[in-house]
């Protein structure tokens, strides 16, 4: 009485209709992932269009800033220009006032000296 157990199948028997659960299992999952093909290239627009935004307000700041850069310039230079204006004429007049406080001296010294060569060369002659 040896009884040969049944083989067991790999896999286990699948009922009749499940070949149509499977199919429409199948059919979700193609829908689902033509959604998110769909969902990944409506992300990558808005990306795409989003980066060109982006771009286009960097340039739009890069253009501001060179305009303030140029402004800056020009402000700088007038202000330096007016500067230094106002410098090499304080720079002239204090040179002038000098020029004529050290003529003034130099006159003043050079007629003491004379004064004071009459008054030794008349000393000597008495």
């Amino acid at each position: 009485m040896s009884q040969t157990p049944e083989p067991t199948p790999s896999r286990p028997a699948l009922p009749a209709d499940l070949p149509w659960g499977i199919h429409y299992l199948r059919e979700d999952i193609q829908d689902l992932r033509q959604e998110l093909r769909h969902g990944v290239g409506q992300l990558r627009g808005e990306m795409k269009e989003l980066r060109g935004e982006v771009s286009a307000q960097i340039n739009d700041l890069r253009g501001e800033m060179k305009e303030l850069r140029s402004e800056v310039n020009s402000r700088l230079q007038t202000e330096i220009g007016g500067l230094r204006g106002e410098f090499n004429t304080r720079l002239h007049t204090e040179i002038s006032a000098l020029r004529s406080e050290a003529s003034t001296h130099f006159k003043w010294t050079i007629g003491t000296l004379i004064t004071l060569a009459g008054m030794i060369v008349g000393v000597f002659k008495l």
